[in-house]
């Protein structure tokens, strides 16, 4: 698990590097960018990154929130490339509620989001439902790697719901299940302009 997330992250990394040198062209311009530091590369009220606790079966989750998407996925894949036992990708759809509170330092986003959920290889739900998405700034985005800001979402759909061993019951949604935890990488970022 360890190596496919090492694997994971140094392809990540190969295709920024892929991107900042298709951009700028030239070896000099291209560790400028990747080692400098301003504010014009950081979030301003919202968030990405990675978190993991029991309501994705302890898995590395991706999620993004501001104001033109929201998306959450987890899952895995065996060591040859192939599909796992479990995957899911959520994100929202058309224009979603879009709120930053900086005296409690949370973003609030509520909208349609489309689910869909593969269990060994074979697409068993794929719906479209409302969802509650909430990301908390508890620390600066340096140093890394941060575990202090968090990000749930919390929906319901026939698959999703309090009759699923796999759901994590919602504290906002009725009957509904929650995907979320605190942060091992990346940032939500709240102003307090």
């Amino acid at each position: 698990m360890k190596r496919m997330v090492f694997l994971i992250l140094f392809l990540a990394v190969l295709a920024a590097v892929a991107t900042s040198v298709r951009r700028h062209g030239s070896n000099a311009t291209l560790v400028r960018s990747v080692t400098a530091s301003s504010e014009q590369d950081e979030l301003m009220n919202e968030g990405a990154g990675m978190y993991s606790d029991a309501s994705v079966a302890n898995q590395a989750s991706t999620f993004s929130i501001n104001p033109s998407a929201v998306t959450c996925g987890v899952g895995t894949v065996t060591p040859n490339g192939t599909a796992g036992p479990f995957e899911m990708v959520m994100y929202s759809t058309g224009t979603h509620n879009y709120s930053v509170n900086p005296l409690t330092r949370t973003i609030t986003a509520s909208g349609r989001m489309r689910s869909i959920t593969r269990v060994g290889g074979v697409i068993i739900e794929d719906a479209h439902h409302d969802f509650i998405a909430i990301a908390v700034d508890n620390q600066p985005s340096h140093p890394q790697p941060n575990r202090a800001d968090r990000f749930d979402t919390h929906f319901a759909t026939p698959f999703w719901n309090l009759s699923n061993p796999m759901c994590t019951p919602s504290t906002l949604v009725p009957g509904g299940c929650r995907f979320g935890g605190q942060l091992f990488i990346g940032d939500v970022s709240v102003s307090s302009q």
